[in-house]
C-alpha cells in the first residue's frame, strides 16, 4: 500500500513540475537572482525570517515568475534555508528559543497554512502582489517603531550607565535594553527541552495538516470534474493513487460514488474542516493543561495574542508566500522579546510554517522543481551566514538595534521590489495577470 502511495504522489510531483515550467516564462538572468537572494536573505535570517517576504517579489522581477509560481518555489526554498539556520541555532551556547510562544503560536499557525493553500490557487495575481506589498509595509512600520524604542532604551540605558559606573551598577542599567514593555518577566523563559510531548503533538498536527490539505485538493479537483462531465465514467482527476489506495474506486462510481453526491462539497473540504477542528483542539489543551501561559515569562493573555498572530501570519505565509518570520519577528520584538530570542524563537516557527506550505506545494505539483537546488543552496548559505552573524553580534556585545537596522534595509528593498511590480502590470495591457486566479494548474 505504502509503495502504490509513493509512488502516485511521485507521478503528481513530476507532471506537475512539468505543468507548471510549461506555463511560466523563466529568465534567464539567474546570477541577478543569485546575487540579490544571497544579500537580502542574509540580512531577512538575521532578523529571524525565513525570507519569503524576500523571495517571491525577487523571483517575480528577476525570474519573471507570475505570483502562482513564485509562491510555492518561495516555501520550498525559505523550509530548505530554515532548516539549515535551526540546525545553526541548537549549537548555541543557550536556551534561546522561548518555548511558550512556539506552543501558543505554530497550533494556530499551521492551521492558518491549510486555509492559505487553499485560497492561494484560487486567487487573482494581483491580489497576491498587493497583499504581499501590504504586508511588507506593515512589517516596515512594526520594525521601525522597535527601532525607534531601541534606540530610546540603549541610548537611556548608556546615560544611567555613566551615572551608576562609579557605584558598580552599571550592569543593571544594561539590563534596560532587554526589558518587556509589559515590566519584567515573571521567570526564565520556557525551554524546548522542558515540553518535549507538546512538540511531538505539534509535529503530529504538522503531518495532519500536510495530509489533509493535499487529500481535500485532490477531492475537490475529482469533484470539479464530476460536475463538469456527470455521466462519464472516465476521469483522470479522479485517478489520484492516494485515493485509490484508500477508497478503490468508491469516491467517483457511477453507482453511490460519494463525489457524485448532495453531500459532496462537504465531504470534500472534511478534511480542512476536521483537521482546523485538532488545532484549536492542541491550541486550547496547551492553555488548560497549563504547559504554557502559568508559571513562566508570559501571562496567557499575551500568549492569546501569540496565537491569534498565528493563525493570521499562517494564512499569509501560505497565501503571499511570507516566510511567517516577517511578522512573527517585529511582533515578538513588539511584545519586549529581546533581538536574539526574538530571532530563534521567529526561525523556529517559521521551520514549522514553512514545512507545512511547501510540503502541500510539492504533493501537489505547484513547485518549479528545476529552480529549487541553486535557490536552496543560495539560501542555505545565507540563512547560516545569518544565524553566525547573529551569534557573533550577541557575543560582541553590539547594540540590539544593529540587527533591526539590518533587517529593516533588507524590507525596504523587498518593498522597492513589490511596488516596481505593480507599477510594471498597471503600466502594461497584461489584463490575464489583473484577473486570471490561476496561470499554472496544480495536479493532484
Amino acid at each position: 500500500m505504502i509503495t502504490r502511495l509513493d509512488t502516485g504522489l511521485a507521478r503528481t510531483l513530476i507532471r506537475g513540475a512539468a505543468v507548471a515550467a510549461s506555463n511560466v516564462a523563466v529568465s534567464t538572468n539567474s546570477f541577478a537572482t543569485i546575487g540579490i537572494l544571497l544579500s537580502l536573505s542574509t540580512l531577512a535570517s538575521m532578523g529571524g525570517q525565513g525570507g519569503g517576504g524576500i523571495l517571491v517579489p525577487t523571483f517575480m522581477m528577476f525570474d519573471q515568475l507570475d505570483p502562482h509560481a513564485a509562491v510555492p518555489l518561495s516555501k520550498v526554498v525559505v523550509f530548505i534555508g530554515t532548516l539549515s539556520s535551526v540546525i545553526v541555532n541548537a549549537n548555541a551556547d543557550k536556551d534561546t528559543v522561548d518555548a511558550e510562544v512556539v506552543l501558543a503560536l505554530v497550533p494556530t499557525a499551521l492551521a492558518g497554512t491549510l486555509i492559505g493553500v487553499a485560497l492561494n490557487r484560487i486567487t487573482p495575481s494581483i491580489w497576491i502582489i498587493s497583499l504581499l506589498s501590504c504586508t511588507i509595509l506593515v512589517t516596515l512600520g512594526l520594525i521601525s517603531t522597535r527601532l525607534r524604542a531601541q534606540w530610546k532604551e540603549e541610548a537611556a540605558a548608556a546615560v544611567e550607565g555613566e551615572h551608576r559606573a562609579s557605584s558598580g551598577e552599571a550592569d543593571a542599567a544594561a539590563g534596560i535594553v532587554n526589558r518587556s514593555v509589559f515590566g519584567e518577566p515573571k521567570q526564565e523563559q520556557l525551554a524546548l527541552k522542558d515540553v518535549k510531548r507538546s512538540l511531538v503533538a505539534v509535529v503530529g498536527l504538522l503531518i495532519c495538516v500536510v495530509l489533509a490539505g493535499t487529500f481535500m485538493r485532490i477531492m475537490t479537483r475529482c469533484e470539479d470534474s464530476l460536475i463538469a462531465a456527470p455521466s462519464s465514467t472516465v476521469h483522470a482527476a479522479c485517478e489520484s493513487g492516494a485515493l485509490r489506495m484508500i477508497f478503490g474506486n468508491s469516491h467517483y462510481s457511477m453507482e453511490g460514488g460519494f463525489l457524485r453526491s448532495t453531500y459532496s462539497s462537504v465531504i470534500a473540504v472534511s478534511p480542512m474542516t476536521v483537521t482546523l477542528a485538532l488545532s484549536a483542539y492542541t491550541t486550547s489543551s496547551m492553555y488548560s493543561r497549563d504547559v504554557i501561559g502559568t508559571h513562566h515569562k508570559w501571562t496567557k493573555e499575551q500568549l492569546y495574542q501569540f496565537s491569534a498572530l498565528g493563525l493570521l501570519v499562517g494564512i499569509l505565509a501560505a497565501l503571499v508566500g511570507v516566510g511567517g518570520g516577517m511578522l512573527f519577528a517585529p511582533f515578538m520584538l513588539f511584545m519586549g522579546m529581546d533581538s536574539v530570542s526574538t530571532v530563534m524563537t521567529s526561525t523556529f516557527c517559521v521551520l514549522f510554517t514553512s514545512c507545512s506550505t511547501s510540503m502541500q506545494f510539492l504533493l501537489l505539483g505547484r513547485v518549479l522543481l528545476n529552480l529549487v537546488p541553486v535557490y536552496a543552496l543560495v539560501n542555505i548559505f545565507a540563512s547560516v551566514a545569518g544565524s553566525y552573524m547573529v551569534i557573533l553580534l550577541d557575543r560582541s556585545n553590539k547594540p540590539k538595534s544593529t540587527i533591526t537596522c539590518l533587517v529593516l534595509a533588507a524590507q525596504l528593498a523587498s518593498a522597492g521590489f513589490c511596488i516596481w511590480k505593480l507599477q510594471m502590470i498597471f503600466s502594461t495591457d497584461d489584463t490575464k495577470l489583473r484577473t486570471d486566479p490561476m496561470l499554472s494548474g496544480d495536479v493532484s
